[in-house]
């Protein structure tokens, strides 16, 4: 017979009853989590069926300054509801910028919402660790920059997606 040389476990789980329907699907999100950023950041492109809120910073013609002096108009917001890689579920309110293509995560506003953030840790990991509930997020490294995945539930893409669980639990 064969011999089984490596046993994974792949736990595959529903958030709620949303990834029953027929249509929809878990989009992955790449979160830069930024020390840099004075707000949660995410393109215009970003769950857009999802409606954008006029906020006073959109409709005073608020600006960010990037990072190569570009500026970045505010559109407004969305409330995101959110999944982690450990299947837990979030909001996130993002601000929304034209000319941005990916998610900025602020550690300020991360550190607001009631969690703490650590880069190197004495095992050299980083994570955001929530301090009511202990529950760790972890981040990683990619091309110098600190990134976490989230996961955002899209009800307009074909074909329900279940969400599957990160690591071995």
């Amino acid at each position: 017979g064969k011999k089984l040389d490596i046993l994974e476990r792949t736990n595959q789980f529903e958030v709620g009853n949303v990834s029953k329907s027929k249509k929809g699907a878990w989009e992955k999100i790449e979160a830069t989590v930024d020390s840099g950023a004075a707000d949660t950041v995410g393109p215009q492109k970003m769950a857009k069926w999802i409606p954008l809120q006029e906020t006073s910073a959109s409709k005073a013609g608020m600006t960010y300054n990037a990072a190569g002096g570009e500026e970045i108009k505010n559109l407004g917001e969305r409330s995101l509801s959110i999944v982690n890689e450990n299947g837990t579920n979030g909001n996130m309110t993002i601000q929304v910028g034209d000319k941005i293509n990916k998610l900025l995560a602020a550690v300020s506003r991360i550190g607001e919402a009631g969690n703490k953030v650590t880069f190197y840790d004495d095992d050299d990991r980083h994570r955001i660790t929530n301090k009511a509930t202990g529950e760790i997020t972890e981040m990683y490294e990619k091309n110098g920059t600190f990134k976490m995945d989230l996961w955002i539930w899209n009800p307009d893409a074909e074909g329900a997606k279940g969400f599957q669980r990160q690591g071995g639990y």
